[in-house]
């Protein structure tokens, strides 16, 4: 369980306290409500594996007490390798150093943005708003940016420009990247500005961390690292929705490829051409073995 207390202010001179309690995890729930009155069950999603495996679903919904549970990962039926890219630039920067990264990426914008539909996801609305105020005047005006509409007025508008012949670019954030159908010409590229990496910002992913380095084992690897994979396979899932999709994913984020963990982000990752390019020179494709 996390137990914590809240400070809320009131108009008056006093303050209210609240005290919360919730389980670390809906898992226990599940089984007692779920599985255990269920004879039979059969669960289908794109982000049911993480790095490649399903040991993240498994934990998070108490199946991983159950020895007889049938596992069968289906293969997309899309021919990523032929329709696709994925693109790991020489970034100068590390994400650590936000603003000099955030320069960057502003700095790489102008020449990311050459089709018609670009999607550009971000981690942080801080980085969102800054590198969409630091863009150059021509390409802030086809830039449509999350936050300023409603997000279904915001993809119409997008449609509408294509439509029309004209190139539009959306700027979201993780919302974005679920649940959001833009096939063919609405979006050939997809740009990640870094890797969405979320932050425990609360008393409950707090206690959750805590619990699992209480056990000798390490929540960034446990926790962060396939949570951050979920997110990503959502984010390169934008670009090829139909068999007449095709296009680029940029990742804007070296540690994909410089850390030990970008492996494991990889493992999960569809089946495009790989490009990363080197600080040198000229790029170098490949798979990723």
């Amino acid at each position: 369980m996390a137990r914590w207390i809240e400070l809320h202010d009131s108009t008056s001179s006093s303050s209210d306290y609240l005290v919360c309690a919730s389980p670390i995890s809906g898992s226990d729930k599940l089984r007692h409500l779920l599985w255990n009155r269920a004879s039979g069950v059969i669960l289908m999603s794109a982000t049911l594996t993480s790095c490649g495996a399903f040991d993240l679903f498994l934990q998070q919904s108490g199946l991983s007490v159950y020895a007889a549970v049938q596992f069968l990962r289906g293969e997309s039926p899309f021919d990523y390798r032929s329709n696709a890219r994925l693109v790991i630039p020489a970034m100068r920067t590390d994400p650590g150093d936000a603003r000099r990264h955030k320069d960057e990426v502003v700095e790489r914008m102008p020449g990311l943005v050459q089709t018609l539909g670009t999607l550009v996801l971000f981690a942080s609305g801080k980085q969102m708003r800054e590198v969409y105020a630091l863009l150059p005047e021509d390409l802030r005006r086809c830039t449509l940016m999350q936050g300023t509409m409603p997000k279904m007025e915001m993809l119409s508008r997008h449609r509408a420009a294509i439509d029309s012949g004209e190139r539009s670019v959306l700027f979201g954030l993780q919302s974005v990247s679920e649940g959001v159908d833009l096939p063919r010409e609405y979006c050939t590229h997809v740009v990640c500005a870094k890797l969405p990496f979320s932050v425990p910002d609360s008393p409950l992913e707090e206690a959750r961390r805590e619990w699992i380095e209480s056990q000798g084992r390490s929540p960034f690897i446990d926790i962060t690292v396939p949570e951050t994979a979920v997110r990503l396979k959502q984010q390169l899932g934008r670009l090829i929705r139909t068999d007449e999709d095709h296009g680029t994913a940029t990742i804007l984020d070296l540690r994909l490829v410089s850390r030990r963990w970008g492996r494991l982000l990889m493992r999960g990752l569809p089946d495009f051409e790989l490009v990363v390019e080197p600080a040198r020179g000229c790029a170098a494709s490949g798979s990723r073995g």
